[in-house]
């Protein structure tokens, strides 16, 4: 284990930082870049054919699984989204592909999950989540609920229409 401060990462009675957190999971959204990045024009035209409008009901109770008392307050943030007609998910489907060049653009700069794990590792700081004392089990929550916490089209969100796994 490494550690820093007299420390070692990964030990439950050791503060979780949450920068030493979110490292890792930059990482890990690293890979979502490089899965949307890997992504031709039309296979994203065949996963939209196929994408359907999530469910407002079950989106709710994703919400309110995820986030307990604090659901309400993240619904508010992601009505934008709860609130898409068939018809703004459809013109949401023909931005996607209008722009899909324009995406991987955005996509190509965002380096490699690697090269982020290397840099975490030069800095000594946790590069999976073993190294931070976390299960697999508990991490894929924040990939399941994270997307509603910004009214932002982010990673998460396209990988979710596009039906691309998450973490």
């Amino acid at each position: 284990m490494r550690t820093t401060g007299g420390r070692e990462w990964g030990q439950r009675e050791t503060i979780l930082l949450h920068g030493a957190q979110v490292g890792y999971a930059l990482t890990l959204v690293a890979q979502q870049y490089a899965r949307i990045r890997a992504l031709s024009r039309q296979e994203v035209l065949d996963r939209l054919s196929i994408a359907k409008l999530p469910d407002r009901g079950a989106e709710i109770a994703k919400i309110r699984e995820g986030y307990g008392h604090m659901a309400e307050e993240v619904m508010k943030e992601a009505l934008p989204f709860l609130d898409l007609t068939e018809d703004a998910f459809e013109n949401l489907k023909h931005r996607i592909v209008s722009h899909w060049e324009k995406i991987l653009v955005v996509a190509s700069k965002v380096p490699s999950s690697e090269t982020l794990a290397g840099y975490l590792h030069k800095v000594g700081a946790p590069t999976s989540a073993a190294e931070l004392g976390l299960k697999p089990q508990e991490v894929a929550p924040g990939f399941e609920f994270g997307h509603y916490l910004r009214n932002r089209f982010t990673s998460s969100k396209l990988s979710r229409i596009l039906g691309l796994p998450l973490a």
